[in-house]
């Protein structure tokens, strides 16, 4: 018979990898299938909710099934919007008992697994997606999901052994795809077995994406479990592709903005096409994008219009618009108005995290009482403990509040009952350092620790209990054993390495951080500690060959261009430095970093000046505070011929920052340019300090505008 667009009431057993992927992400048209008719709804009607999910407009759809009479059809296509969506309560609240009817439906029973692994329910997904990889061992995006969430020697091996039946036919190049391998890549890294890692690693650089769906899938699963550098090695493969499917590129942006790499996300969101834009969700990053960004303003006028659009009519969609409108606000330092936004939620599945809001906001205006009474009736109406969120910020309430006891009793209490969580010791070590017991400090860190290996929050923590008792060598060793417990960790190696290069081992630190870039597979982040290591060290040279080699891999890496016009400029290359602020600047245009930096290098010449100005003051109008941009600025004003309006600002950030060498130089040219003869003692001693600085004579001559 004809293919149709497949129904939501049409369940499938063996649906092909692309079908799977697209049903859950809802990229493109379903795959075809036979319809059938359900006696509880028109099959026009079905088309049409249908219609609209295959169409990747999950709001619509749902109120097209909800229109419906009830049908498991309609409850099934509900589950598979919110996926989309990735509301994850709902599409487990549609999907949870469907699945139980039906666990033929492999669709279903994967997107159920997404939601769980959405809901941090890590164990329960894993027995599903266990249960799921052998009914369907042919099934290779269902593999792919059940190596992911692969967590012992055991599964990983498990997992290894299943995908080794997808085996290379040299007359097909898509059956080893990228993803297959660079899965198999990860998993063999894990059980140490680096030759075929390596190997696997090298067959992926060429190797072709069997379908885009899976591949998203598959990194938004990465994305959940915390390993968002493995995710947007998978993403940025994705969206090399020309014809990158919507769905992969809203993904890509989430987790840009999760590695805090926000200036990826206009472009991203720029190649969705305009008849497949989803205002809700595509403003919303848009938003949060400016947001990190730190273009606040913008950031609420595009909440304001997402709030007034969505109005009445998508209350949900709205009310999750107020919750970063208000953190908009809140950024701005407007108090008020971040809650007056929240206040304005309405939808019941949002209360708790609205209160949590504005028990924040109470809580960062120094108001802990008021934070504890938004908060206990929280805790008071969850009686299965489920509400651990809740139950940490209102024991951090009570500590600001001086009630320590409470604090302690509310937790070691949810300490019996999620017994498991590691969240819980780490906040009772903060909870017993604000008391000074440093010993029961210690001990909660360690537990946390147990519980989660390689944990940063704890293990900064704990080490800088350590460092502070004077017990260095503990510290190390404590560094050393969470980094046995994961290898695969670069941020730890990057933590030792740090502490061996402030004892200046430096043959050890360079090797640490070596050791993390082979730890993150490679990842540019790694590249870019290493560079770091190097500047730091005073061998701007070589940073910038290995920045360079980052930016030959990504030209559009914001931190590597800064590092890399940090490094030219030190090497005495003020042009190319200029070039690559430039091109930083128009990634993060509110940066008051870079702002600052090419400021400094454009007052260096008269045609660029005025320039240098507008940008210093756009700094400065950034972070007033900040006794660095002031002294940019000083020296602009300094450059420009404008010495009374210069001497101001550089004597303010010279006074605070006295052991700042080229700060101390700059005020010591001023002075000199004034007629006093202290400017000269200021600038010998800066040379001291810095001797790449000019001499007094130099300085002089070159500050005459």
């Amino acid at each position: 018979m004809p293919s149709a667009t497949r129904s939501s009431s049409t369940r499938s057993t063996s649906s092909p990898s692309l079908r799977f992927a697209l049903a859950l992400l809802l990229v493109a048209v379903l795959s075809a299938g036979c319809r059938k008719k359900e006696a509880a709804a028109p099959v026009s009607a079905t088309a049409a909710a249908d219609a609209l999910l295959a169409a990747g407009k999950p709001i619509d759809a749902i109120i097209a099934y909800r229109a419906l009479p009830p049908s498991e059809g309609a409850q099934r296509g509900i589950g598979l919007a919110f996926a989309m969506m990735r509301r994850w309560e709902e599409a487990h609240a549609a999907l949870a008992p469907y699945v139980k009817a039906h666990p033929e439906d492999t669709i279903a029973r994967a997107a159920l697994v997404s939601a769980m692994v959405g809901r941090g329910e890590l164990a329960a997904a894993r027995v599903e997606v266990s249960a799921l990889a052998a009914a369907a061992p042919q099934e290779l995006s269902i593999q792919l999901i059940a190596a992911a969430l692969a967590d012992d020697e055991a599964s990983r091996k498990g997992a290894l052994a299943r995908l080794a039946s997808f085996k290379r036919d040299a007359a097909d190049p898509k059956s080893e795809p990228y993803e297959l391998l660079v899965t198999r890549w990860q998993l063999l890294r894990a059980v140490g077995d680096n030759d075929a890692a390596d190997a696997a690693a090298s067959a992926s650089d060429n190797a072709p994406l069997r379908d885009a769906g899976s591949a998203v899938l598959l990194a938004e699963t990465y994305q959940r479990l915390s390993q968002p550098l493995m995710a947007d090695r998978l993403l940025q493969k994705v969206t090399s592709e020309p014809n990158a499917v919507p769905a992969a590129l809203r993904a890509a942006s989430e987790i840009s903005l999760g590695l805090n790499k926000p200036e990826r996300v206009a472009a991203l969101l720029a190649r969705i096409p305009p008849a497949q834009v989803v205002p809700p969700v595509d403003g919303l990053l848009s938003a949060r994008a400016k947001l990190a960004l730190g273009e606040n303003d913008a950031a609420i006028e595009e909440l304001s219009s997402l709030v007034t659009t969505l109005g009445q009519k998508h209350k949900a969609l709205a009310s999750r618009a107020r919750l970063w409108l208000s953190r908009a606000h809140s950024a701005k330092g407007d108090a008020a108005k971040a809650k007056e936004a929240l206040v304005g939620i309405d939808d019941p599945s949002l209360e708790n995290e609205r209160n949590m809001a504005l028990a924040e906001l109470e809580l960062s205006a120094g108001n802990a009482e008021a934070s504890i009474a938004a908060l206990k009736p929280m805790v008071d109406r969850d009686k299965d403990n489920q509400a651990v969120a809740v139950r940490l910020m209102l024991a951090s309430a009570y500590v600001k509040a001086n009630q320590a006891d409470e604090a302690q009793k509310l937790l070691q209490a949810l300490g019996v009952a999620r017994p498991d969580d590691p969240r819980v010791p780490y906040t009772l070590a903060t909870v017993l350092e604000a008391t000074g017991d440093k010993a029961g400090a210690e001990r909660e860190h360690k537990r946390a620790l147990e519980l989660a290996p390689g944990s940063l929050a704890p293990l900064r923590r704990l080490i800088a209990l350590l460092d502070a008792a004077q017990r260095t060598a503990d510290a190390d060793q404590l560094l050393r054993d969470q980094i046995a417990k994961a290898p695969r960790s670069g941020t730890l190696r990057q933590m030792l390495g740090l502490r061996l290069e402030e004892r200046k081992d430096l043959a050890a630190a360079e090797a640490e951080f070596k050791a993390a870039i082979d730890a993150d597979g490679g990842a540019d982040s790694a590249w870019i500690a290493l560079a770091d290591h190097y500047a730091r060290t005073a061998r701007p040279a070589r940073a910038l060959e290995l920045l360079d080699h980052v930016l030959r891999r990504a030209p559009n890496t914001a931190d590597a261009l800064v590092r890399a016009a940090s490094a030219q400029r030190t090497l005495g290359q003020p042009a190319q430095a200029i070039e690559r602020y430039e091109q930083a600047l128009k990634l993060r245009p509110r940066d008051v970093g870079i702002l600052n930096n090419l400021a400094l290098l454009l007052a260096e010449q008269p045609a660029t000046r005025d320039r240098a100005l507008e940008l210093a003051q756009a700094a400065h109008q950034g972070n007033a505070d900040s006794l660095l941009i002031l002294d940019t600025l000083g020296y602009v004003r300094l450059k420009r011929g404008e010495l009374e309006l210069a001497l101001p600002l550089l004597h303010k950030s010279a006074a605070g920052l006295p052991d700042i060498a080229e700060v101390q130089h700059h005020l010591g040219v001023a002075l000199l340019l004034k007629g006093d003869a202290s400017g000269r003692k200021l600038i010998e001693t800066a040379r001291r300090k810095d001797p790449t600085l000019p001499s007094a004579e130099q300085a002089v001559t070159r500050a005459k505008p």
